[in-house]
């Protein structure tokens, strides 16, 4: 076998990464990893930020420019609060119902705690990949706009 030389038309020479190539998704993947983030792909211009207590944010990078979607588990984090609450509620009713006031007050109590910090590492994430995508887009002017998700 004839042992292959490096050329600079050779196949097997490693490519310098063109920055044209790079996709806007990737590079903001790219940066939030650097940032600490744990990044899951969902499409090629679609991934999730994970962050503790079952919390999370996607992210679309897309011709319409960014989308933000905080979520608590596997619901939007408008619907997850919605019916924390009302199951809470119902069960605190059948609790007073019982005399058992105390304990749902205090479990209603940590509920809202608990999500006033996923509230907050949500906000904190979105916050972030929005100073992350502006810092792309001054890079590299043209890329597209910045639109946060109007939830909450």
């Amino acid at each position: 076998m004839q042992e292959m030389t490096k050329s600079s038309n050779s196949p097997l020479e490693p490519l310098a990464p063109n920055q044209s190539l790079v996709s806007e998704s990737e590079a903001l993947r790219s940066t939030l990893r650097a940032a600490g983030y744990s990044v899951r792909e969902i499409t090629a211009d679609d991934f999730e930020l994970s962050l503790p207590l079952w919390c999370s944010v996607r992210v679309a990078v897309g011709p319409g420019g960014l989308r933000l979607e905080p979520r608590f588990g596997a619901a939007r984090r408008s619907v997850a609060i919605v019916l924390t609450y009302a199951i809470l509620g119902l069960a605190a009713l059948a609790g007073a119902a019982r005399g058992q006031t105390g304990i749902w007050a205090l479990v209603l109590s940590l509920a809202v705690a608990w999500d006033a910090c996923r509230y907050y590492l949500t906000k904190r994430a979105m916050s972030k990949v929005l100073k992350a995508h502006a810092a792309s887009l001054k890079s590299a002017p043209g890329s597209g706009r910045v639109k946060p998700n109007k939830e909450e």
